[in-house]
């Protein structure tokens, strides 16, 4: 996981600190299956009497409430008429715990006027015991605060089910199956409409049988209209070292998993440009890779046919192609996170990005399309890439076409080497998919372009 450093303030009630609170040198904290990055740094102490500045720039490094996405997205409109997730679950699948969950989202809605939501936590597997001394705890506690606050801010009369993995060991291997299992148990269950996963593996990392049993729950959510959203990754068109994913060496090309299965809807990520007023202006392709800040996946699988739903589709051969879709992923533009177990000192306040970001959003929005249309919508690639070529496409979607996603970094003896990535076009690409919604027009679209059936398998 990243870091980079920021200024954040933001008034809080609380008893006034001084104006330079000492925070811990915070370490890399750098989970192999998460894709957030925080910035750090300056994060405050929820106690001091100070301002969020990243809240009130129009410059970057910026950040926006949910107030302000909400209009961005086209979410407002929906809220304004009480399409606002009732009675719907959005399904988070993580590992490890956050013990401090509850109590953090309610200091999440008082800083943002939100109501708190019917939040309930599984863990079938057992809990794993909070350890701040190892770094795939802390980081996983901070991907659920993301996950969780920001899915509520968007759909804020929905039920979260957050269900927990419990790694046998924390190597990748073992948070990977903490985490298939988790899926198959929310699936084989029914919790909820639509599920988010904010994680992401190299295709080749993967044994067939976990392969396997990922595909089948996916089979099976598809088979009871239950909406699969997965993110696509941080390190651009390429992909890691499969057992030290956070390492500094591409492998070369590639897509995560499980963003990159057939059935599962992938989500890039975009720079997002707005007014303060909570006004669209204009979205490009992450891509901070340069600064080692990361840059959105995408890409073509090595694992998957084209499916079907992607025939005809400009740009796309003979293997399945992510992302889907996008959403603002850029931590330079991103989203304000409360979170107590992540950093040394108490409840702190600072900014995320990451395609991990823009997933639980995605997973928000589709939960109120399931209630404007008072159904679930279940797998919806096939009507994303069906809209992306009909007169009804810019109605609801922001078409991304400026930038790409090639993938910077420095070798061992600091040489600058660059993987080629995939430049954003009009329709559907490599970088941003088929673009970000505009939620309120393209609910009904969804509803009117979908097509059950849809979805290709192994």
């Amino acid at each position: 996981m990243f870091l980079l450093i920021m200024l954040l303030v933001l008034p809080f009630s609380g008893s006034p600190a001084s104006a330079h609170t000492s925070f811990p040198t915070p370490q890399k904290f750098r989970p192999s299956l998460l894709g957030i990055r925080p910035l750090t740094k300056y994060a405050i102490h929820l106690q001091q009497n100070t301002l969020l500045s990243c809240l009130g720039s129009t410059t970057a490094p910026v950040c926006y409430t949910p107030q302000q996405i909400r209009r961005i997205y086209g979410i407002s409109p929906m809220l304004d008429v009480n399409v606002a997730g009732q009675g719907r679950t959005i399904v988070i699948i993580d590992d490890y715990q956050s013990p401090t969950i509850g109590a953090d989202l309610q200091i999440f809605d008082r800083l943002f006027g939100l109501s708190d939501p019917s939040l309930h936590i599984f863990t079938p597997f057992g809990v794993h015991p909070y350890d701040p001394t190892n770094p795939a705890n802390v980081a996983f506690a901070l991907e659920i605060s993301l996950d969780v606050e920001w899915a509520h801010a968007l759909a804020p009369d929905a039920t979260i089910d957050l269900v927990l993995g419990n790694p046998a060991d924390n190597s990748v291997q073992g948070q990977l199956n903490a985490l298939i299992d988790a899926t198959q148990y929310a699936v084989e269950r029914n919790l909820g409409d639509v599920i988010s996963l904010s994680v992401g593996l190299g295709e080749t990392c993967y044994n067939p049988d976990e392969l396997r049993r990922w595909h089948t729950a996916f089979t099976l959510a598809r088979d009871r209209q239950t909406t699969v959203l997965a993110a696509s990754g941080d390190s651009g068109s390429a992909v890691t070292i499969c057992d030290r994913p956070n390492h500094p060496v591409a492998e070369g090309q590639g897509v995560n998993y499980p963003g990159s299965d057939p059935l599962v809807s992938s989500v890039g990520g975009t720079t997002l440009q707005a007014s303060r007023q909570g006004v669209y202006q204009s979205e490009t392709t992450w891509n901070g890779s340069l600064m080692g800040e990361g840059s959105t996946g995408g890409g073509f699988s090595e694992l998957f046919p084209r499916p079907a739903y992607q025939d005809g589709i400009s740009g796309i051969g003979q293997l399945r192609a992510t992302p889907d879709v996008a959403y603002d992923g850029d931590p330079t533009t991103g989203f304000p996170v409360v979170s107590s177990s992540y950093m040394a000192g108490g409840s702190v306040l600072l900014p995320v990005g990451g395609t991990s970001a823009g997933t639980p959003q995605w997973a928000a929005i589709i939960a109120l399309a399931d209630q404007a249309t008072q159904q679930r919508l279940g797998f919806l690639n096939g009507a994303f890439y069906r809209l992306s070529q009909n007169s009804l496409y810019k109605r609801g979607f922001h078409d991304v076409t400026v930038g790409n996603n090639a993938y910077s970094y420095r070798d061992v003896r600091a040489q600058l080497v660059t993987i080629p990535g995939f430049d954003a076009a009009t329709g559907w690409d490599a970088a941003t998919g088929v673009g970000s919604p505009n939620a309120a027009t393209l609910a009904p679209l969804l509803a009117k372009y979908r097509v059950p059936t849809d979805g290709d398998g192994l």
